[in-house]
C-alpha cells in the first residue's frame, strides 16, 4: 500500500506546493491592502468629520458676528436667529473635542473656544447697557473686534493644522502603500522564481524513469536483453523498474536457452531442402535471392555463391531459365498469389520445360518474400505433347464415324423411312445424346490439342457487342427453357471499340452461360453483364447456384479438374476441359480471366480484354 500512494503522495505534495504558493501571494496582498483600507478609513473618518464641524463652526460664527454687527449699527436684529447660531457654534465646539486627535489641534481649539465664549459674553453686556446709544460702531472696535480676530485666527489655524494631518497622513499612506508594493513585488518574484523552477524540476522528476524505461524498450526491441533499469527510490518506479530486470533477464536466459535449438532446427531445415528432389529459391521482398539448393543450383547451372545476395535484374541477363522463372515475380503485390505454372524455356537442341510453384515467405504475414519451387518436367512435358498429338489424332479420326452416325440417326428420325414406336424412340434419344457429348468432347480436345501444339490462331476483327450477344443468347435458349431460367443481358451504352476473335470470345461466352445454367436452381436467374473496364471491356456471368469453395478459384482454369460435390463425387458430363480452354482464348488475347464465389451465394465469372492493342 505504501508504494501505492508513493508517487500519489509526490503528485499532491507538489500541487499542495503550488496551492501554499498561491495561499501566500493571496495572504500578504489581503494583509496590505486591508492595512491600507484601514488607514484610509482612519483617515477619511477623522479628517472628515474634522472639516465638517470646523466649517459648521466657521458658518456659524459668521452668523454670529455679522448679528453682532447689525446690533450695534441698528440694523434688522434678529434675536432669535443670532441665539440659535450661538448654539450651533458651541455644539460644533463640543464636537469637534471628540473627533480631533492631535494635541495641538486640542490647543487651537481651546484658545477658539475661550475667545468665543468672552465675545459672546462681551456682546451680551453690550446689549444689556441702557447708556448705549445706538448705532454706535466704536463699540465694535473697542470691545468685540478684540476678540472677534482671535476666534477667527483660531478657526483658520485649526482647519490649516487639519489640512496638515490629512497630508501627513496621505504621506503615511503613500509610504505604506509602496512599502506594500515592494513586499508583494519581493514576495511574488520570490513564489515566481520558485514556481518556475518547480514546473520545469517537478514534471522531470516525474518523466525520467518513464524515459529510461522507453529507452531500454527500445534496446530490447533491437535483442539488448542485457540492458536493466536503476532506479533509486521505493516508489512504483522502483517497482516497474524491478519487474521490467525481471523480465529482461527471463527474456536473456530464453533466448539463450532457445538458441541452439534454433541453430539446430536451421541446420535441419537446410539439410531437408537440400535433399529435397525439386529446385528451392528464396527470394527477397527487395528481389534479392536468399538461398538455393543444390537442385537448383543444378537446373540454373549457378552455384550459390554466384546467386545469394544478388539483385536478380543483374543475374537475368545471362541466365535464360533464371529469366523465364522469374521475369513475372520481380513486381509482385502484397499478398498476390500464383498459380502453378509451367515455364518454357527455349534452347538450341531442345526447349526446356520447368513446374513452378510460388508461395510466400512463412515470417511474416505480409507478403515480404517468396519461395519458388523448381521442377524439370521437359520429360513429362514430352510424354504429355505426345499423347495430346495422340489423343487429337484419334478424336480427329473419330469425328468421321460420328458424323456419319449422326447422319444416320437424322435418318432413323425420318418418317418418310418408317414410324418408330415409343421404346424405339426412347432408344434413339439416348443414342443421340451419347454422339453429342463424343461429338463436343472430341471437339474440346481438338481444341486442346490445338492450343496445347501452339496451333491456335487468333483472328482478331471488330466486335459487333449486339450480333455476339444476340448469338450467345440464341445458343442457349432450349437448355435456359429446360430449367424455366431467365437469362438477362446487362450491356453498357458507352463500350470502346475493341478487336477480338468472334468466334473463340462466342465460345468462351457459351461456354460460361451453359455452366451457369448447369448449376443454377430452376427458376432462378443467369445474367449476362459487359461493360468498360480499365482500358478494356469487362464480361461477367452471374448465376444463383451453390456456389464454389476458394480452395477451387484457381484450380478450376486447370485441365481435367472437376470440383467435387459434399459427397466428393465428380460429374461425368463434364470433361474438366471447357474453363481451361477458355483461359487459353482469353489469355492468347492478352486478357484475364477469375472468378469470384461464395457457398451458398452463387458464382461469377469474369473475364476482361483490353480495348487496344
Amino acid at each position: 500500500m505504501a508504494l501505492k500512494s508513493s508517487l500519489r503522495t509526490r503528485i499532491t505534495t507538489g500541487l499542495l506546493f503550488l496551492l501554499g504558493i498561491i495561499i501566500l501571494i493571496s495572504g500578504v496582498a489581503v494583509f496590505y491592502l486591508t492595512r491600507l483600507s484601514n488607514s484610509s478609513d482612519k483617515v477619511l473618518n477623522e479628517n472628515y468629520q474634522t472639516i465638517f464641524f470646523v466649517r459648521n463652526l466657521t458658518d456659524a460664527f459668521q452668523v454670529v458676528s455679522s448679528s453682532q454687527l447689525r446690533f450695534l449699527a441698528n440694523q434688522d436684529f434678529n434675536y432669535k436667529n443670532y441665539k440659535k447660531s450661538d448654539v450651533l457654534a458651541k455644539a460644533y465646539i463640543d464636537s469637534l473635542y471628540l473627533v480631533i486627535g492631535s494635541r495641538t489641534e486640542k490647543i487651537y481649539l481651546d484658545s477658539l473656544a475661550r475667545g468665543y465664549s468672552k465675545l459672546v459674553k462681551e456682546f451680551d453686556e453690550t446689549r444689556r447697557d441702557p447708556s448705549i446709544q445706538l448705532p454706535d460702531m466704536n463699540l465694535y472696535y473697542v470691545k468685540l473686534r478684540l476678540n472677534f480676530l482671535p476666534v477667527r485666527g483660531h478657526l483658520d489655524k485649526l482647519r490649516e493644522v487639519n489640512q496638515n494631518e490629512i497630508i501627513r497622513k496621505n504621506d503615511f499612506i503613500q509610504r505604506n502603500t509602496e512599502e506594500a508594493l515592494l513586499y508583494m513585488a519581493i514576495i511574488g518574484g520570490f513564489c515566481v522564481l520558485i514556481t518556475v523552477g518547480f514546473i520545469f524540476y517537478f514534471p522531470v522528476y516525474l518523466t525520467k524513469p518513464l524515459n529510461e524505461l522507453y529507452l531500454a524498450l527500445e534496446e530490447m526491441s533491437n535483442k539488448n536483453y542485457t540492458k536493466r533499469l536503476h532506479v533509486g527510490s521505493t516508489d512504483e518506479f522502483a517497482r516497474l523498474a524491478t519487474s521490467f530486470n525481471k523480465m529482461s533477464s527471463q527474456i536473456a536466459e530464453f533466448e539463450n536457452l532457445n538458441l541452439e535449438k534454433i541453430l539446430i532446427e536451421k541446420k535441419r531445415t537446410e539439410t531437408i531442402i537440400e535433399h529435397l528432389q525439386d529446385g528451392i529459391i528464396g527470394v527477397s521482398a527487395k528481389n534479392k535471392i536468399i538461398f538455393i539448393n543444390q537442385v537448383a543450383e543444378v537446373l540454373l547451372d549457378m552455384s550459390s555463391e554466384e546467386a545469394v545476395n544478388v539483385y536478380i535484374p543483374n543475374l537475368l541477363v545471362n541466365n535464360d531459365v533464371l529469366y523465364h522463372v522469374m521475369i513475372d515475380l520481380m513486381d509482385i503485390e502484397k499478398g498476390q498469389l500464383f498459380a502453378e505454372k509451367t515455364i518454357k524455356v527455349p534452347s538450341s537442341d531442345r526447349d526446356l520445360f520447368f513446374s513452378r510453384q510460388v508461395m510466400s515467405l512463412p515470417e511474416t504475414e505480409e507478403l515480404s518474400g517468396l519461395i519458388v519451387l523448381l521442377k524439370n518436367v521437359t520429360k513429362f512435358t514430352e510424354m504429355d505433347a505426345a499423347k495430346t498429338h495422340f489423343i487429337a489424332t484419334i478424336s480427329h479420326e473419330l469425328k468421321t464415324p460420328l458424323a456419319a452416325t449422326r447422319l444416320s440417326l437424322g435418318l432413323l428420325r425420318d418418317k418418310r423411312i418408317g414410324e418408330l414406336n415409343e421404346d424405339q424412340s426412347d432408344l434413339l434419344g439416348d443414342i443421340e445424346q451419347a454422339t453429342e457429348r463424343l461429338f463436343a468432347l472430341t471437339g474440346e480436345i481438338l481444341q486442346l490439342s490445338q492450343i496445347e501444339s501452339g496451333k491456335t490462331n487468333i483472328n482478331l476483327q471488330s466486335i459487333d457487342i449486339d450480333e455476339l450477344v444476340g448469338y450467345t443468347l440464341q445458343a442457349i435458349k432450349v437448355p435456359a427453357e429446360q430449367k424455366s431460367l431467365v437469362v438477362e443481358a446487362d450491356i453498357a451504352p458507352d463500350l470502346p471499340m475493341f478487336v477480338a476473335d468472334r468466334d473463340k470470345i462466342k465460345w468462351v461466352i457459351i461456354n460460361f452461360l451453359t455452366n451457369a445454367i448447369r448449376y443454377a436452381p430452376q427458376k432462378s436467374e443467369v445474367k449476362l453483364s459487359i461493360y468498360p473496364n480499365e482500358n478494356g471491356v469487362l464480361f461477367s456471368v452471374n448465376d444463383k447456384g451453390k456456389g464454389i469453395n476458394e480452395m477451387y478459384h484457381l484450380k478450376i482454369f486447370e485441365k481435367y479438374f472437376q470440383i467435387p460435390d459434399a459427397d466428393g463425387n465428380i460429374d461425368k458430363q463434364s470433361s474438366g476441359l471447357g474453363l481451361a480452354i477458355c483461359r487459353e482464348f482469353i489469355e492468347a488475347h492478352k486478357g484475364e480471366i477469375w472468378v469470384e464465389s461464395e457457398l451458398g451465394k452463387g458464382s461469377t465469372f469474369f473475364f476482361w480484354l483490353p480495348s487496344e492493342r
